[in-house]
């Protein structure tokens, strides 16, 4: 079966925006020695191979809060940081 892909934007240098199927949106930037992806969506797909697929190098998670559209992907990332208030 294939899989239907994500719409993926470059909207700066070394940075995306990546469209959750329209539902939500999170964000890679990639830097020389490690990427920062900013949210991983609400869970649809392995976020990881998304993110494989623009870059080789470590990746760090920051989440914006805990919201399930925000941080749903985390189930195929080993560690993040959110603020402990969150």
């Amino acid at each position: 079966m294939k899989s239907i892909k994500k719409e993926v934007t470059l909207i700066s240098d070394n940075t995306w925006l990546i469209s959750d199927y329209y539902l939500d949106n999170y964000f890679l930037v990639v830097g020389e020695k490690k990427a920062v992806l900013i949210d991983t969506g609400c869970g649809i797909g392995n976020v990881l191979d998304e993110v494989r697929e623009l870059t080789d190098l470590p990746v760090e998670v920051l989440l914006t809060h805990g919201h399930l559209d925000h941080c749903g992907g985390m189930f195929t990332i080993d560690s993040c940081y959110m603020h402990p208030d969150d």
